[in-house]
C-alpha cells in the first residue's frame, strides 16, 4: 500500500513539475511577449503572457514602431491562458497541442490552426488609445 502511494505522489508531483516548466516557457518569470508568424498579413501580431494568467493580443501595423492592443473587434476576448495537463495551453479559451517549445520558439497546434511563435526579447512600445 506504502509503495503504490509513493508512485502516486511521484506521478503527481513529477506532472506538476511539467506543468510549471511549460508555464517559465511560455511567461517567463513575469512576462513574455511573442511574436505570431504569418504569411497572410503585413502587419505582426504580438501575444502577451504572464504568469498570473493574463492573455493579450497587441498588432502592430505595417511599418509602425509601435503597437495596439487588439479588442477583439465583435468578438469578446478572453484574456486568459493556462496549461491544461503537461502539453496543452488553454489561450482564450481554446486548446492548443504544444508540438514543440523552446526558450525562443513556441509551436502550438489544434485541430483548426498550427501557429509558430517567436520569442521577442524586445517588444516594440505600445501606443496609447487616445479616446475623446
Amino acid at each position: 500500500m506504502t509503495k503504490y502511494l509513493v508512485c502516486i505522489l511521484t506521478i503527481l508531483m513529477l506532472s506538476s513539475c511539467k506543468k510549471r516548466e511549460l508555464q517559465v516557457l511560455v511567461a517567463g518569470q513575469d512576462c513574455k511577449y511573442w511574436l505570431k508568424l504569418s504569411d497572410e498579413s503585413k502587419s505582426q501580431t504580438i501575444y502577451y503572457f504572464d504568469r498570473s494568467g493574463k492573455w493579450s493580443v497587441f498588432i502592430r501595423p505595417y511599418r509602425s514602431n509601435t503597437m495596439k492592443k487588439y479588442n477583439g473587434g465583435d468578438v469578446m476576448l478572453v484574456e486568459k491562458w493556462s496549461v491544461i495537463d503537461d502539453s496543452i495551453l488553454n489561450i482564450g479559451g481554446i486548446g492548443y497541442a504544444v508540438t514543440r517549445i523552446s526558450n525562443k520558439m513556441i509551436i502550438i497546434k489544434n485541430k483548426h490552426f498550427k501557429d509558430t511563435l517567436v520569442y521577442l526579447p524586445s517588444p516594440p512600445s505600445i501606443e496609447e488609445n487616445n479616446s475623446d
